[in-house]
C-alpha cells in the first residue's frame, strides 16, 4: 500500500509539471509577443585596449570644464533585447523630447559605430549590443536632447530619459560660451 501510494504521488507531480510547462510554453509563444528592449548609456573613452566606460551619474561636472575632455569622449549606447525572439536595431537617436510627430526634435548620433556590419543589426533572444558614437558628440548635442532612441524594423520605439545627459550638456554649454 505504500508503494502504491508513492506511485501516485509521483505521478500527480509529473502530470503538473508536464502541465504547467505545457502552458508555460504556449504563452511564451502565443501570448507574449510583446518586445522588451532595456537601453543603458554611458560615457567612454578611448584606451589602447578598447573602451573604457563610466556610468554618467558618476561622472563630475568638474571633468568637464576642459573642452578637450568632452572632444575625446563618445557615448556608448547598449541596447539589451530582453524579448523571447530576435529583433532588428533600426536607429539610435538623441531626442530633444516626445512629439506627436517622431521625426521632429530627432539627431541621429553620426557615425554610430555597429560592432558587426551595417544596420539594422540583429540582437538575438537575451543579448545585448554596445553602440559607439563618434568623438564630439557630446559637444553636437543640443542643451535639451536628454533622451535616447532606439527603434527597431518591427516599429517597436523605446525612449529613455537621462537626466545625467542633462547635467553634463548644460555643464558643456556654460563652459563653451565662457571660452568663446
Amino acid at each position: 500500500m505504500d508503494e502504491a501510494l508513492k506511485d501516485s504521488v509521483t505521478l500527480g507531480v509529473a502530470i503538473a509539471g508536464l502541465l504547467l510547462g505545457t502552458l508555460n510554453t504556449l504563452k511564451i509563444f502565443y501570448f507574449d509577443k510583446r518586445c522588451k528592449i532595456k537601453i543603458g548609456i554611458k560615457l567612454a573613452f578611448d584606451v589602447r585596449s578598447g573602451f573604457l566606460s563610466k556610468n554618467l551619474e558618476s561622472v563630475e561636472l568638474s571633468e568637464f570644464d576642459n573642452l578637450e575632455l568632452a572632444q575625446n569622449a563618445r557615448l556608448k549606447v547598449e541596447v539589451i533585447n530582453l524579448s523571447p525572439f530576435p529583433i532588428y536595431v533600426d536607429e539610435i537617436a538623441f531626442m530633444s523630447g516626445f512629439f506627436s510627430d517622431r521625426r521632429r526634435g530627432v539627431l541621429t548620433a553620426g557615425g554610430i559605430r555597429i560592432p558587426e556590419g551595417e544596420m539594422p543589426y540583429r540582437l538575438e533572444s537575451r543579448q545585448s549590443a554596445s553602440f559607439f558614437s563618434e568623438r564630439g558628440t557630446l559637444l553636437n548635442l543640443r542643451k535639451n536632447m536628454t533622451r535616447v532612441r532606439v527603434e527597431t524594423s518591427h516599429g517597436y520605439l523605446v525612449q529613455k530619459k537621462v537626466r545625467a545627459l542633462a547635467r553634463i550638456l548644460d555643464r558643456l554649454a556654460n563652459v563653451s560660451s565662457a571660452a568663446t
